[in-house]
């Protein structure tokens, strides 16, 4: 019987630090997950985001890297835009980073960013460890996609004055980019420019059927009227 007793006391003791070992691995593999879809169909959201060590290994640097200021009430910092080319997508898919910093005199931290120009565009979502996790990122129409630091939720909290948020990455199957301007949004809206996808321009086929169409509708309409 005391056999049995010390066969199963070590049996429990192995079980419980395997599990403990399981447990280990399972917190340190959950952070550098791969970045995951961004469904276009709204209200699309991830939480927490993905956690990638290098989301841009592999890519090429082709716009931004530099720091654009931006100020709102009681807040102001910087933005870092930048574009690479080369993700899952394919070897000449777009790649869309964004990092946030708060100035060390801002009074207000920093709860949002969102950028637009994303429909028709897949889309997949991650972050850089390191800074400020957002705590999540969403997809509030079709088009705009944006990152959220909030209290709660197993966040770190804002962007609070001299902090700096992750490397916020959106990888798409977009092929080519435009400027566009990004809103950072503390209780007001501070504009900086940015880069996001170029919206595809409708084939001379789609666009002169589009407009028969609505030339066709407004005829109706007139008709309708009289």
């Amino acid at each position: 019987m005391e056999m049995r007793s010390v066969t199963w006391a070590a049996l429990f003791s192995r079980i419980r630090v395997g599990s403990l070992a399981l447990v280990g691995l399972l917190l340190f593999a959950a952070p550098f997950a791969q970045a995951a879809p961004l469904t276009a169909v709204p209200p699309g959201f991830l939480s927490p985001v993905p956690v990638e060590t290098d989301p841009a290994a592999g890519s090429t640097l082709i716009a931004g890297g530099t720091s654009e200021a931006f100020s709102g009430f009681g807040f102001s910092g910087v933005l870092v835009s930048s574009v690479f080319r080369g993700n899952s997508f394919g070897p000449d898919a777009l790649t869309f980073t964004y990092r946030l910093s708060n100035d060390a005199a801002s009074f207000n931290a920093l709860h949002r960013m969102t950028i637009s120009s994303f429909a028709t565009f897949l889309s997949d979502v991650s972050t850089q460890a390191g800074g400020v996790q957002p705590t999540i990122a969403d997809r509030s129409t079709p088009d705009v996609i944006g990152f959220s630091f909030l209290d709660g939720l197993g966040g770190q909290g804002p962007v609070r004055p001299n902090g700096q948020s992750s490397l916020m990455v959106i990888e798409t199957n977009s092929l080519a980019f435009t400027p566009s301007t990004a809103s950072i949004i503390d209780g007001s809206i501070a504009g900086v420019p940015s880069f996001a996808p170029l919206p595809a321009i409708p084939e001379p086929g789609t666009l002169a059927l589009g407009v028969i169409g609505s030339l066709g509708f407004i005829g109706l309409i007139r008709r309708v009227r009289r």
